[in-house]
């Protein structure tokens, strides 16, 4: 498996950003803190699953502001994913949910944008690749190469609606 984190459940997001964290920035211990402490993040539902918009909070809050993250997702499926749902999250967190991806919005951590040609074509990244609320995250190493489920495999994706690029803060 090479030192990458394979997925439980539909924690995809949770280990796409820890194996990021490996392969970027050589920081194990931040990688392991995202794998222990993520699923106890209010964002994230007890499958370990995650809506895109949170990804920049998530990525802030379980770095401890260590790391920024800049989501780039695909305008057309970006308004109800803004909006969320309180079956998925609950009254209180869906009222945090809403105020991060607000919040992320005005600072420019999260970014609408048209087209797929308009993400930023820089890797690694984590690309979300289903337009559905939380279907899958990967991490995408090179144009031809993605780490899914902790297993190095050939890229082989139609459609990416979101690209998160995380720098250092």
């Amino acid at each position: 498996m090479n030192g990458y984190y394979g997925n439980r459940d539909q924690e995809c997001f949770l280990c796409s950003s820890a194996n990021l964290f490996i392969n970027q920035f050589n920081d194990r211990s931040t990688a392991q803190r995202i794998i222990e402490e993520g699923r106890k993040h209010p964002l994230v539902d007890s499958h370990g699953a995650t809506h895109m918009p949170s990804w920049p909070t998530l990525v802030r809050d379980l770095t401890c502001g260590e790391y920024l993250a800049f989501l780039h997702i695909r305008e057309k499926y970006a308004t109800p994913l803004f909006r969320g749902d309180e079956h998925s999250f609950g009254r209180k967190a869906l009222r945090r949910y809403r105020k991060a991806v607000r919040g992320d919005i005005t600072k420019g951590y999260i970014i609408p944008v048209l087209r797929k040609r308009d993400m930023p074509d820089i890797f690694p990244r984590i690309i979300g690749v289903d337009s559905d609320i939380s279907k899958h995250a990967v991490l995408q190493i090179s144009s031809e190469g993605v780490i899914d489920e902790g297993v190095e495999e050939s890229f082989s994706y139609d459609a990416i609606y979101a690209v998160l690029r995380v720098e250092r803060n």
